[in-house]
Parts: C-alpha cells; structure tokens; sequence
C-alpha cells in the first residue's frame, strides 16, 4: 500500500537527531504525544457538550416560534455580522521537528489502512478519491492541530478553484478556515515573554489574553496601549519557524498517497510553500510588506477614487519582533461574513457590487502597476467594517514581488485571450514556462481554451453578473486536459498568482456581483501602457472599449 516505504522512516531522522542530542529521549516525547491526545479528548467532550447545549437551545425557541407563529415580528430592515468572538478551544501546537514527525507518521499509518481498505473492498462510502470521507476528515483534524505549513497547505487548499482539486477533497479542506484551536495559555505566556521579556503587560495599557483569531501560523489579542489606542497583537506558535523545513519534507510523503492530481506537480506547489512560509514567519519582514504597501495604496491617483474602499492598518514597529506583531485595530468581520445567509440583503446590492469592483481594481493593480501583490486571498485576511463601508487588509505575510518581464508576459497573456489571439497567448505561455513548445494539439487546444474562459470577464463588453457566471464547470474538461498531459511544471510565482485571481473571482462570485471587468481591466492597462517595454506595447494593438 505503502509503495514499500515505512511511515516510521518519516521519523527516522529526527529520532536520531534527538537522541544524540539530549532533551528527555524519545519516551518523554511520546510521554508528550500521549498527553496532547488526552487533551484532544478533552476538547472533543467539551464541544460535544456545547453541541448539546445549542440543540436544547434550538428546539426552545422552534417551540416558542411555534407559539408566538400567529403574532410573528416584524424582519429586521438590516441584518449585522456579529463582532469577534474569542477563540475558547485551545490545543498545544507540537513544536519540535520530533514531536511533528511522530504525529505525521501515525497519520500517515491510518491513511495507509485507509487506502488498503478500499483497494481489498472497494469504495464502499460513496467518496470517489483514494481516500474515505472519514480519512479525509482525519487528515483535517490533524493538519487543525498541528498548525504551522501543514495547516498552511490545507487552507490553500481549501480555497483551490473546484476544477482544480476534487469537489470532495475542497469540501473536507474547507473546514479548516474556521476550525483552528488557539495555544494554550502557558505557551501563549511562554512565547510572548520571550519576544518582549517577563514583564510584558506593563508595555500595554489593556491586554486581553484570550485571542480573537486563530490562523496557522498564529493568533490574535486585542490589546490597547492607550486608553484610546486599539491594537491587534498578532503572536507565532512555538515551534513553527523551526519546523518548516521537516514539515515540508512529512507532507510530501504524506501527500504520496495521490489525494491530489498528479500533474499539479506537488512537489513544486510544497517548494513555493516553503518558500512562503520561511518568510511569513519573520513578522519584521511582514512589518516591511506591509508598510511598504500601505505606501503604495496612500500615493495611488485611486487612493480617493476607485480604491477609496480599502484599507491597510498601520504598524507599531516600538512594540513588533520577529514573532510579535502588533499594528493598530480595525473594526471588522472576514470576507465570507458577507456570504452568510441574510446578509447579502442586508449589505445591498449597491454595496455588494462597489466592493467587488474596489477588489478587482486593487488585485489588477498589485499585478500590472505595483507588481507587488498580497497573494493569500484567505477571506480572514480581508476585514469588512459595514459602518465605515471599508475593506481593510490586515495579513501580508504572503506578500511578494514580481519580476517585470515576468508581469509583461503574463499581461500579454490575458491580452491575447481578451482578443482571442491564439498565437499570441502560446508564443508568451512559452517564454513564461507555461508550455515548452513540445505539446500535443489536444494540450495546446486545452491551454488556449482554459485561457480564453479565464480571461472572458475581461473580453465581455458591459456588466458581468457573477451570479449567473460559471467558468468553472466550463474550465472543468480543460483543466483535467492539461493536468493528464502537461508536458512542465508552471512557474513557481504562477502558484501564488493564480491563487491570489482565483480568490478575487470567489469573492465576487460569492457576492453575486455585477462587474464591468474589461472597463476596469482596460483602465488600468492604459495607466501601466507607457511604462511597458517596447515590445510589449508593440503587441497591444487595442485598448478601445
């Protein structure tokens, strides 16, 4: 099953790392592991409890609804996301590359059961992949509590477009956005004292120490360091800076078992990851990113104007380190609050559709003007204050640059299939390392339809209602096309590129907007046209409506 490799080779190298260098031997971290999974147990209980609660809770207020059904009231004229609710469920993130490799490799041993189980009885609960349903949620549950890259990889997974990875694999993956634990408090404690010294508390005016915000590399405290000076302190896990790179190397093994397609090269999509995460753990690098960006949107002609809506926080550089970060508070809810049911009527479809097309305009500016671009489009790092009527970035963890050559041949890409001009969309895939010239008709066709689809919001003259807009279904047959006979990787900054645009279509997808995209598109193209190269304004031949 195992393709004769042991899941105890994952830890090998680790075990006898620890073992020649001391700290307690391999009985007091499994002592650990056993522990961790009693207090897993603990959790369970205590949210089965809560569960329980708000059953009781429910069946009281359908049998007063039942009740009061002759005299109902009358609907609310608005309906507001609540505020943010503290994080409660806590669980101690394992923190030494043993400690993680031990976890991984009992994974990775029932996911092995799991795949011999269906190939000895064959797929018996409906699940099409090669794994079960309740392996899927295994594998979730777990990556929820180790935190650090392997529930990095899980969230961007779980926002992968449906065409890409399997409906069944997106559905299990998408419980993860919501479902992380917070540390508990001795290693909150633990971790803070250590970036800004055991007296801590006397650098803030207020500190509220049970978090507000769980991701995968950290959590979030309101704090105040003045009466009147809000502030969001963002603080690292233990242990997930060091882990990186032995994580990375557990989840190629445990992605081995083909949960994913193999021509999405892995391999490569874990490369980039690492190559992220090893930077989204410098938070003074983040403190940089962002700063920077803030810059760029307060000095745009758009700042009042088409990016009027958007927001970055402030940094408070007196009080951030490399695993603290602290800027000051926005009021707020995440992204998909929006796409509650009920809200949409709520917000209204003026604003539903304002915010899409501010959305839009900032992610075609980060890639074509700034080519400096916030590529995790997570909707936790896109906070939306209904009062104010303003989108506010708060994570730039995932920030990077572009290289300009790298820009102008993906513009002249999306250009060539708003006109529809094959050629000029193959020869720029090739000088981009999308193609290597060496493809199949049936590969080259698929590549140029899935283009073509792609950029249809760009090439459609007037509004595009998304609610009504399908592409994937439509880029389904291509994709699958190009996944069976790509004949190369895409390059390393495509992984986040398209992550970040596929992400901004969710978005309005999700709102139902109406957008005109090609107005926006073509606004922005003719700003960057005069500093293009050459060449490349060569190629654009029109930038009428």
């Amino acid at each position: 099953v195992t393709g004769g490799v042991c899941p105890v080779e994952m830890v090998k190298g680790a075990v006898e790392s620890r073992l020649l260098g001391g700290g307690g031997g391999l009985e007091h971290e499994i002592a650990e592991l056993r522990r961790e999974q009693i207090e897993l147990l603990k959790v369970i209980k205590a949210q089965n409890e809560v569960l329980l609660t708000m059953q009781q809770q429910q069946q009281q207020q359908q049998q007063q609804h039942q009740q009061q059904i002759h005299h109902p009231d009358p609907p609310p004229l608005t309906v507001s996301v609540p505020p943010p609710q503290h994080i409660t469920t806590t669980s101690h993130v394992p923190s030494t590359p043993l400690r993680r490799a031990l976890n991984m490799s009992g994974l990775a041993l029932r996911l092995a059961a799991d795949v011999g189980k269906r190939k000895i009885v064959g797929k018996t609960d409906g699940s099409p992949g090669v794994l079960s349903h309740k392996a899927l949620d295994m594998l979730v549950d777990r990556l929820c509590h180790m935190r650090g890259a392997a529930l990095k990889l899980g969230q961007l997974l779980s926002i992968q477009d449906k065409g890409i990875v399997p409906q069944h694999v997106l559905e299990a993956f998408s419980r993860v956005r919501n479902k992380t634990n917070a540390m508990p408090e001795k290693d909150f404690i633990a971790m803070i004292s250590t970036e800004l010294g055991d007296r801590w508390r006397q650098r803030f005016y207020e500190f509220d120490e049970q978090p507000i915000a769980a991701a995968s590399l950290g959590q979030v405290h309101k704090a105040y360091l003045t009466p009147s000076q809000p502030v969001a302190v963002k603080v690292q896990y233990q242990g997930v800076m060091e882990s990186v790179n032995s994580d990375m190397t557990n989840l190629r093994w445990l992605f081995s078992f083909g949960i994913l397609p193999k021509g999405l090269y892995v391999d490569n999509i874990l490369k980039e990851l690492q190559r992220e995460l090893l930077r989204e753990c410098d938070y003074i690098g983040e403190a940089d990113r962002q700063e920077q960006y803030r810059t760029m949107l307060e000095t745009d002609p758009d700042r009042h104007g088409g990016l009027r809506l958007i927001n970055v926080p402030r940094v408070v550089r007196e009080v951030s380190t490399k695993k603290v970060l602290v800027t000051e508070w926005v009021n707020g809810s995440p992204a998909d609050a929006l796409f509650g049911e009920g809200y949409q009527g709520g917000l209204g479809k003026a604003r539903r559709d304002e915010i899409s097309e501010a959305f839009l305009r900032l992610t075609l500016k980060e890639l074509f003007k700034w080519r400096t671009m916030q590529t995790d489009p997570s909707f936790a790092n896109f906070m939306y204050d209904e009062s104010a009527h303003r989108m506010h970035l708060v994570d730039f963890g995932a920030s990077r640059t572009f290289p300009k050559d790298f820009v102008e041949k993906y513009l002249l890409i999306v250009y060539g299939s708003t006109v529809k001009n094959r050629d000029l969309v193959v020869t720029y895939s090739q000088q981009l390392g999308l193609l290597t010239g060496e493809e199949s008709p049936e590969m080259l066709d698929a590549h140029v339809a899935a283009a073509f689809l792609a950029s249809l919001p760009f090439s459609h003259r007037g509004t595009s209602d998304f609610s009504q807009f399908d592409i994937s279904t439509q880029m389904k047959p291509h994709v699958e096309t190009m996944l069976k006979l790509r004949l190369t990787a895409p390059p390393l900054e495509i992984y986040s590129l398209h992550r970040r645009l596929n992400g901004c279509f969710q978005l309005m997808t999700n709102l139902k907007a109406n957008v005109d995209c090609r107005k926006i598109f073509l606004e922005i193209l003719r700003e960057v046209h005069p500093t293009l190269s050459d060449e490349t304004k060569s190629k654009i031949t029109d930038l009428s409506y």
